[in-house]
Parts: structure tokens; C-alpha cells; sequence
């Protein structure tokens, strides 16, 4: 499985952020459903993208449709 990159930080920031954390565990689980949250928001901002470039193409060619109605 491969390995995301991470930052090193000094053991005086290791001792804030633990502290701010509670554990390494809870930061790891904080961490998860972050980098989880990102990744479904950016996903869907995709998807949101293409159902309304579909939207305004099926607008479009209704639209053609109906100005050649005689």
C-alpha cells in the first residue's frame, strides 16, 4: 500500500498538536475524515460540473427543437 507524503515538525510542535489531539490516534482519525471529506467534496464538485454541462446542452438542444417548430 503506498504512503502519502507528511511533514516532519519539531517535538515541540509534536507536543502542541498532541496535546491539542488528545493522541496520535485521535490526530490519525481527525486526519482520515478530513482528507475523506476533501476528497468526496472535490469528487462531487465534479460530478455537480457534468450533470450541469449535461443540463445546459439538453436546454440547448430543446431549445433548437422547439425554434424550428412551424
Amino acid at each position: 500500500m503506498p504512503t502519502l507524503p507528511t511533514f516532519t515538525v519539531t517535538q515541540a510542535q509534536a507536543d502542541r498538536l498532541l496535546a491539542a489531539y488528545g493522541s496520535v490516534d485521535n490526530y490519525k482519525a481527525w486526519l482520515k475524515e478530513q482528507i475523506i471529506e476533501y476528497v468526496v467534496e472535490v469528487e462531487g464538485d465534479v460530478t455537480f460540473a457534468q450533470a450541469r454541462d449535461t443540463v445546459n446542452a439538453n436546454d440547448a438542444s430543446l431549445r433548437a427543437d422547439l425554434a424550428n417548430a412551424t
